[in-house]
């Protein structure tokens, strides 16, 4: 948990550790997502584990704009941009794509404890992003689409049973 507080800071203190984005990817994998599921399920923090998650989400989704930011910047700094690259500014598409299926990834752990929890309504909004999300990046076919409209499809079912 210490490790969690350091490289994404706590409230409105920083983060002491700043880490590359494939190394945030890494860590997230193995020590952020594993902490949330385990403080869930073995010791029923919903809400802790759903806050963990979230700020997750908030590092990767400013992980993404970075990227995003870096190719806004050299398309306008140069009209054959590509040409003007150097190795160094070249965007890693496999780091891009990792940081953007681990969000999708994220979103789904996050729908499914709020499935748990009873909170369908935002469970749904959250596995609808993951589903654009995988659908864009694996297709509308792939495993992983098909397991978040799976939960998707659960959400949807308990809300129902519940509004009548």
């Amino acid at each position: 948990m210490a490790s969690a507080f350091l490289v994404f800071g706590f409230k409105a203190e920083p983060p002491l550790v700043q880490l590359k984005a494939m190394d945030m990817v890494l860590f997230t994998k193995k020590t952020a997502l594993p902490l949330a599921i385990e403080a869930f399920t073995t010791f029923s923090r919903c809400n802790s584990s759903l806050e963990l998650l979230k700020v997750c989400t908030n590092v990767l989704e400013e992980v993404e704009k970075s990227f995003v930011t870096q190719i806004q910047d050299w398309c306008h700094g140069s009209f054959c941009w590509k040409k003007a690259l150097h190795s160094h500014q070249k965007v890693d598409e496999y780091v891009w794509q990792e940081v953007t299926l681990l969000k999708a990834a994220l979103l789904e752990a996050r729908a499914k404890l709020l499935l748990r929890g009873g909170h369908f309504d935002s469970g749904e909004d959250l596995c609808r992003t993951c589903i654009s999300i995988r659908t864009v990046m694996l297709g509308h076919n792939h495993a992983q689409t098909l397991a978040a409209q799976e939960t998707l499809a659960k959400l949807v079912r308990m809300r129902s049973k519940i509004q009548h």
